[in-house]
């Protein structure tokens, strides 16, 4: 994935409204959290700066859509595999911390990512963090 993401980005012009968000999550997903937000702040950008000079014609709500997922896949390392729900979140040292929400199965789950990771859900659930299974009741607090 690595290789690929390094060959492509040279050759992306990036004039669509959707490359730098699905660059960022590529690049949170290879573990190159610097280069994530690059293209995460490029893709809020979009639009309150007027990037494409085309704002007046409306939003790019894909790319709207694109920015939430650079925050959950991208740096909240969120994948659904057959076995569960698996995080691997990692932080931009710009941030503090940042939080977002999600359904797993019928419940709402609220992850937290900053000094640590916090999952917060009604009931129980099982989540799989960086590879390693957790039970959450109600709340879960870790290091990660």
């Amino acid at each position: 994935m690595r290789n690929s993401f390094e060959y492509y980005e040279k050759y992306t012009t990036h004039d669509s409204s959707m490359t730098d968000c699905v660059h960022s999550m590529l690049a949170s997903r290879i573990g190159d959290l610097q280069k994530a937000y690059d293209f995460f702040r490029k893709s809020i950008q979009l639009d309150l700066d007027d990037l494409c000079h085309n704002t007046v014609d409306g939003l790019h709500m894909a790319n709207a859509g694109g920015v939430y997922m650079s925050v959950v896949y991208g740096f909240g390392g969120v994948r659904i595999k057959e076995d569960g729900l698996h995080l691997h979140p990692g932080k931009p040292k710009e941030w503090e911390r940042f939080s977002f929400k999600l359904n797993y199965r019928g419940k709402e789950v609220e992850v937290m990512v900053g000094e640590f990771l916090e999952i917060r859900c009604k009931g129980s659930m099982e989540v799989i963090v960086n590879g390693k299974r957790h039970n959450v009741y109600e709340y879960l607090k870790i290091g990660y």
